[in-house]
């Protein structure tokens, strides 16, 4: 089994911001397939942890967080 993942709040609030704005400024489809890009890049973190990087501001907690940049 690999690194659980999970999303804050503020994260999921987040993506829900991209998802309105591309619906609203481009396209339903455009929108979604944004947002699945972004969750389907965040789930390779479970086989390859190491790929994220480590977010400062969240050092010296017990959990490692970590993220990722998509397009």
């Amino acid at each position: 089994m690999g690194l659980e993942i999970f999303w804050t709040r503020f994260a999921e609030k987040e993506l829900h911001k991209i998802f309105n704005y591309y619906h609203e400024n481009d396209s339903y489809r455009i929108a979604i397939k944004l947002v699945n890009g972004i969750y389907t890049k965040s789930l390779k973190l479970r086989k390859q942890p190491k790929i994220g990087q480590i977010e400062e501001l969240l050092k010296g907690r017990e959990q490692v967080f970590c993220y990722l940049i998509y397009k």
